[in-house]
């Protein structure tokens, strides 16, 4: 072989081979741009978690909350972009929701949910980043900082607080599981939930779009969820709580705070349970956090 067909040999391999990196679900060359917007997936002991990322530095992981996505709650909204300007953000679809898989089994959600975090975390080879949740998500946050604490730079939980096995919201998490279960498919979720409700805007399409039996399940394993008041206790994770001054689950955070050690409460003044991570201070309030020493 001369020089020429060496030549001509090794540059149809790294032709080759630029084909194959460009092709992968995610690589190196996209990840060190900071502007690009990452939709990949990994696969969680047999269930498919799809997740988005972008940007670079201190890694923050996105939870949404019940019947939302990773899109509406945080895309849209604009914490994501906003905070991708200086951290690594990863927002993933929690099992159930979205465009991750909805297993109908009761068994694959609960401490699954929490697995799924630690399975992320694995497969972007983090080994700790900053939590942030709402809704759903902020209590599936404090769940996760009291489990693994030693995986949490920081966690913000929003729109929540501490649930107690047996309480209000634990009693609520069972009637969602037994009313979404006698949901046939292709019926609307919403007027079921919530009846005379506009089942045409956009937040109900995006709601009628989940699975009911997927988010029974989820509702079922949010009941493993329950936090032991020691846990708070003992707490030695910088926390924020952040929660709109009319959101019905107020006080709740309030104990919540009252009761937990490295736990700050942040009220939004005249936010709701919905409007609030829509409000700047939500924002705002999250990114100060971060800075703090």
């Amino acid at each position: 072989m001369n020089l020429k067909q060496i030549t001509l040999r090794i540059l149809y391999c790294l032709i080759i081979f630029q084909i194959v990196a460009c092709s992968s679900p995610s690589t190196s060359v996209t990840l060190n741009n900071s502007d690009v917007l990452i939709k990949d997936s990994f696969d969680s002991k047999g269930t498919r978690i799809n997740y988005v990322s972008k940007g670079k530095g201190e890694p923050i992981i996105f939870i949404h909350g019940f019947l939302a996505n990773s899109n509406w709650n945080w895309i849209e909204a604009g914490t994501f972009d906003s905070l991708a300007k200086n951290y690594r953000v990863i927002a993933m679809d929690v099992r159930g929701h979205g465009t991750s898989e909805k297993p109908h089994s009761k068994e694959a959600y609960g401490k699954e949910i929490l697995e799924d975090i630690n399975r992320l975390m694995k497969h972007l080879n983090i080994d700790r980043a900053n939590i942030v949740g709402y809704s759903m998500g902020g209590e599936i946050t404090l769940a996760y900082l009291t489990s693994y604490p030693e995986k949490v730079i920081k966690a913000v939980a929003g729109g929540c607080g501490w649930m107690k096995t047996g309480d209000e919201k634990y009693e609520q998490w069972k009637k969602n599981r037994d009313l979404l279960a006698t949901i046939p498919a292709g019926v609307s979720i919403v007027e079921r939930l919530w009846p005379g409700s506009d089942s045409t805007s956009d937040i109900s399409k995006i709601v009628n779009a989940n699975d009911p039996l997927a988010l029974s399940g989820v509702a079922n394993g949010m009941l493993q969820l329950s936090i032991e008041e020691n846990k708070l206790l003992t707490n030695k994770v910088p926390t924020l709580l952040l929660i709109g001054e009319e959101d019905r689950l107020m006080k709740s955070a309030e104990t919540t705070a009252s009761v937990a050690t490295n736990m700050k409460l942040q009220i939004l003044k005249g936010q709701d349970h919905l409007s609030a991570i829509n409000d700047p201070l939500f924002l705002t309030t999250i990114e100060n956090f971060l800075k703090e020493k």
